[in-house]
């Protein structure tokens, strides 16, 4: 948006009000930039180029980012990332998860070479569950003293309300992201500035600038469940 000074006002020196709603837009424009990272995952189940507002760059299999039919570019048997019966997100579920990242091929069929550590992304509703089940010492709602295998961080768990369903994402969607693998994108073109330009009648425009792409540029090294 933009903000207006007066001539007047710039003359009686009255703008004090203008300038703390300045300051505003540039604190919505940085949020902006947080909330454009997670439409990639809100969108992650469609192909629509806008997702709550903001455009997503795709890449061009013409199928969703989380699918269980991404074409091979050489021609092999269609892959999957996503769960065709939406799985919700449990302990052994995580491990079906895990499992089927793990054996992706690139397109020429080879295994993907160092996955790194897998990030388990969630929206705040599932944050409990999510730390229940990577960060108990021991397996959780067992009865036996069993190892917990997903403590030792190699599954940190992000989470936010910003992938909630109110806001436009889901409360029981799940998924998985390989560190070293993955190709989701944030393009950080222009950071927030503050630009200001003379008006005709006198006055002063005053705008908050900010340019960013999010998207992907494959779908390997994730793996996503609507968990419903």
């Amino acid at each position: 948006k933009r903000f207006e000074l007066s001539m007047e006002m710039l003359q009686d020196r009255d703008f004090d009000d203008v300038f703390s709603e300045s300051r505003q837009q540039r604190i919505m424009a940085d949020f902006f930039r947080q909330r454009a990272l997670f439409q990639s995952f809100n969108g992650g189940f469609g192909t629509a180029s806008t997702v709550n507002g903001v455009d997503v760059t795709r890449y061009g299999d013409g199928v969703a980012l989380f699918s269980i039919a991404h074409p091979r570019v050489d021609g092999g048997s269609n892959q999957s990332n996503a769960s065709s019966t939406g799985i919700p997100l449990t302990e052994s579920n995580l491990e079906t998860g895990l499992i089927a990242l793990s054996k992706q091929l690139l397109d020429d069929g080879t295994p993907i070479a160092d996955l790194g550590r897998i990030w388990l992304v969630v929206p705040r509703d599932l944050e409990k569950t999510a730390k229940i089940i990577t960060g108990s010492e021991k397996r959780d709602g067992t009865a036996n003293n069993d190892m917990n295998i997903y403590n030792d961080g190699a599954h940190p768990v992000l989470t936010t309300h910003l992938l909630s369903s109110v806001n436009g994402g889901s409360n029981t969607a799940w998924f998985l992201v390989a560190e070293n693998a993955s190709k989701l994108l944030f393009v950080d073109r222009l950071a927030p500035q503050l630009v200001s330009s003379r008006a005709d009648h006198g006055g002063m425009y005053f705008d908050v600038d900010t340019r960013l792409s999010v998207g992907h540029s494959h779908w390997l090294g994730t793996y996503g469940s609507k968990g419903d």
